[in-house]
């Protein structure tokens, strides 16, 4: 039976990048060992190819509702080629991107098939809207990506949009807080639970008109931002130009750990449909 002393911190990463839209989750992902592989639920793979113009090893395939030709496909089809790769996987990093566009490309496909049935919740001008039948598929299609995750043989990172929300602390105060933003209400407390490394991606103003802003991550909770990590990460990390990946890799090989790099083992197949 395994035992928590035996171990060793490091090696695989499975990690949710959170931020705004354009604080550079994607091209932080992209700094991870290749072959990577990206499912593109944004559409948004230009600045990749803008920070790393030279990368062969990126391959990327967007994701839509319906199948759409070699550059997208459906979200049918992305469910049995994530599944498939429980039996081969010849990625050494596979993205998610984003779990936000995810969601909403999930609830539009229920929305889909009820549409062309005839059924369906309408408004009175006759727009189609979402039940509490296509929040709950969209959280169990999550999960189901989400185990599948983390049981892969390479590293998994997933990004993400946050959301501002108030909270309670139990009395009559309420206090702001910020999560993941899904499409249904479950998928945000669902989700950070599957991941030991969570990282809060933000950006601040040049100090000077010649300068670039500062882009940092945070890897500590703050007051209203959800954070974590297993490794022996600094609370905040500058990566204003630079990639991340390797300044991860450098501060755990100063503690004498190692992080994955290449493997296309086998594992244990898991459904997602």
């Amino acid at each position: 039976m395994p035992r928590t002393i035996d171990i060793e911190l490091g090696g695989r990463i499975m990690a949710l990048f959170i931020s705004d839209n354009g604080n550079g989750k994607t091209v932080a992902a992209a700094s991870f060992p290749g072959p990577i592989k990206f499912f593109d639920f944004d559409g948004r793979m230009q600045p990749v190819k803008k920070f790393y113009p030279r990368r062969a090893d990126i391959e990327y395939i967007t994701v839509g509702v319906e199948n759409r030709g070699s550059e997208v496909i459906g979200l049918l089809e992305f469910c049995r080629e994530y599944e498939d790769l429980q039996g081969n996987c010849p990625w050494a990093t596979v993205v998610i991107d984003s779990l936000t566009a995810f969601t909403a490309c999930s609830v539009a496909f229920q929305m889909g098939i009820k549409g062309a049935g005839g059924k369906g919740k309408k408004l009175a001008g006759g727009i189609q809207v979402p039940t509490w039948d296509e929040f709950n598929g969209e959280t169990s299609l999550v999960q189901q990506v989400l185990e599948v995750s983390k049981i892969l043989p390479c590293h998994v990172i997933f990004t993400a949009h946050p959301i501002e929300k108030s909270v309670s602390d139990g009395g009559n105060t309420l206090r702001k807080a910020r999560s993941i933003a899904a499409y249904g209400t479950k998928t945000p407390s669902l989700v950070p639970i599957y991941f030991n490394e969570i990282y809060q991606f933000g950006i601040e103003p040049p100090s000077a008109p010649d300068l670039p802003p500062t882009r940092f991550i945070i890897t500590q909770p703050t007051g209203r931002d959800m954070a974590k990590t297993a490794l022996p990460l600094p609370p905040r990390i500058e990566i204003t130009n630079r990639q991340l990946y390797p300044i991860i890799k450098d501060v755990c090989e100063a503690h004498n750990l190692k992080l994955q790099e290449v493997t296309t083992n086998k594992v244990e197949k898991q459904p997602v449909l």
